[in-house]
């Protein structure tokens, strides 16, 4: 593992978490997409990514506090699915709901400054 984390430049716990955001995110899109369950394509799509950030958070979860992971794992994921709607979808925000996202990337911030070795 020390030559994976070399290689890429990071502990391999982040590469597992960015993975698991990712995959959530894109699970929650497809999940969108779906209407329901109108179009089961999208639907199966998007409940195997969801699936897959669970198998990465808990890969994640053997070396990271679960605080740490579980609230930088939902904060960032709604930063994304937010600009997965904005720019795919199409959704519009209010300026509070922007001021409430960025909070969020300074409440992410603040906790892994804390550290994330267990």
């Amino acid at each position: 593992m020390n030559i994976l984390n070399t290689m890429v430049g990071m502990k391999i716990e982040y590469l597992y978490l960015f993975l698991t955001i990712v995959f959530d995110s894109l699970g929650i899109a497809f999940l969108n997409k779906a209407d329901g369950l109108i179009h089961l394509k999208y639907l199966l799509l998007g409940l195997a990514l969801l699936n897959l950030g669970l198998i990465c958070l808990s890969l994640a979860l053997k070396t990271m506090d679960m605080t740490i992971a579980n609230t930088t794992f939902a904060g960032l994921s709604s930063l994304l699915v937010a600009l997965i709607g904005y720019f795919y979808f199409g959704e519009k925000y209010t300026l509070f709901q922007y001021i409430c996202v960025t909070s969020v990337l300074f409440g992410v911030a603040g906790l892994n400054m804390t550290g994330l070795a267990k």
